[in-house]
Order: structure tokens, then C-alpha cells, then sequence
């Protein structure tokens, strides 16, 4: 739970000077240890901002949604929705390269098909981050190829709890993968409920909430199936 923590926290940190990560997984938190009589426990950090995007206030000082790479000022945009500022980064073969190879299993759906990223899609994979740590570092969607993953989200399928997961991690599990982004909770909203876990008291009194659907039948899969892949087929 801590380790969960530390990183909404940073996330919350990202969102609230208006970057995107755009690549939150399980293999791109370190931890961190002090060793100090204040941090006597290892701290989660995470790390790998080689796609991570600025957000900036149009010249209208209109809502956020022009992008800007990291790590050269000299991709901008002034247009005035999301798409629209993604897609003129596309004159730049680098840029291009940077992303048309996005972590699938990890990635939003509506990112996946937009190519498309802000602050929800980020959200969504924070989810897939959670689930990884619950199962103890196992690959999302473990009985899915890649090019799967997408038709198995859009027909409403998502992963099922990992075993001995809490139920209220599971339902934050479910609620940032929700198909609509707008009812995904922002990472403030994320970092206030792991600070304030429910009760036992409250855990037994809720509902037993409703699992997945099963993923399907694990014969054929290689086990070598790419992290990454630009092909959606």
C-alpha cells in the first residue's frame, strides 16, 4: 500500500504542474532507500519520463491542452484541442518514432486507437500499475496476446481481481478503467483514498462487488509476447 502511495503521490505531483507520463508500469518504479531514522522504510519512486509530455496553457490562457515534448523546446503547438496539438508533432519523424510504439497492455484504449494522451490515460495505467503490484509482478492480461487487448477492452472486459487483493483496491482498480475518461478519478482523488483506506468495519459491511468476466483459454500464447507493440490488428 505504501509503495502504492508513493507513486500517486508523484503522479499527483506530475498532474498538478500539467505533465503527462504516458508510460506508468510496474518496471518503471524504483525503490528507493534512506536509510534514516525519518524514511526507515523504502520509498517508490517512479522514473522513465522518455515519453512524457508538458501541457501549457494556449495564447488564450484557455484550458490546458497544448502539447510539448520534455526534452526539446522546439516542438510546440497553439492549436486548440488535443488531437489537434498531438497530431502536429507528427511532422517530426522523432517525435513520430517517440510515439507510435506505446506499452499496449498498459495504455488506455481510447490512446491506443487516438494515440492521443492526457491526464486519464495516465490514470488508466496508474490501474494497470496497481494490479501488477497486487499480483506480485505479473504481466497484465496474462492470457492475451497484444493485438488482443484492445477488442477484449472495447467488448468491456477488464482483468479480474489478483488473489488476496482488497476489495476497495480492486473497485480504484475498476473505476480508472472505466470506458468513459471523464469518470476516471484524478490522482489527488487517488492519493486521498490510499491515505484514507476504509475500516475493517467498512470493508465487511460492503457488498461483495462483481467480478470479471474470465479472459479466455491460455493455449497458444507465447511467452514471449512483446511488451510494446505498434500493430493493432
Amino acid at each position: 500500500m505504501a509503495f502504492c502511495r508513493d507513486v500517486a503521490r508523484g503522479l499527483a505531483y506530475i498532474e498538478s504542474r500539467s505533465f503527462l507520463h504516458c508510460d506508468v508500469a510496474a518496471r518503471n518504479v524504483l525503490l528507493f532507500n534512506p536509510s534514516t531514522p525519518h524514511a526507515p522504510h523504502p520509498v517508490a519512486k517512479l522514473g522513465d519520463f522518455g515519453l512524457a509530455f508538458r501541457l501549457r496553457p494556449n495564447i488564450n490562457g484557455q484550458h490546458q491542452k497544448d502539447y510539448e515534448a520534455l526534452d526539446d523546446g522546439d516542438f510546440g503547438s497553439s492549436g486548440t484541442d488535443e488531437a489537434t496539438c498531438f497530431l502536429a508533432f507528427n511532422g517530426s519523424q522523432r517525435m513520430a518514432n517517440n510515439v507510435t510504439r506505446i506499452p499496449i497492455k498498459w495504455t488506455a484504449p481510447e490512446s491506443i486507437r487516438t494515440r492521443v494522451f492526457n491526464h486519464k490515460s495516465d490514470v488508466w495505467s496508474f490501474g494497470v500499475m496497481l494490479w501488477e503490484l497486487y499480483s506480485f509482478g505479473r504481466l497484465p492480461y496474462p492470457r492475451l496476446m497484444t493485438n488482443q487487448v484492445l477488442a477484449h477492452l472495447e467488448a468491456g472486459g477488464r482483468m479480474e481481481a489478483p488473489q488476496d487483493c482488497p476489495r476497495f483496491i480492486y473497485s480504484l482498480m475498476l473505476e480508472t478503467w472505466s470506458a468513459e475518461p471523464s469518470r476516471r478519478p484524478s490522482f489527488e482523488e487517488i492519493l486521498a483514498r490510499l491515505q484514507h483506506p476504509p475500516s475493517q468495519e467498512d470493508l465487511e459491511d460492503a457488498t461483495a462487488f462483481q467480478l470479471t468476466r474470465n479472459i479466455g483459454d491460455t493455449s497458444g500464447i507465447s511467452a514471449y509476447d512483446s511488451i510494446f507493440d505498434d500493430k493493432i490488428v
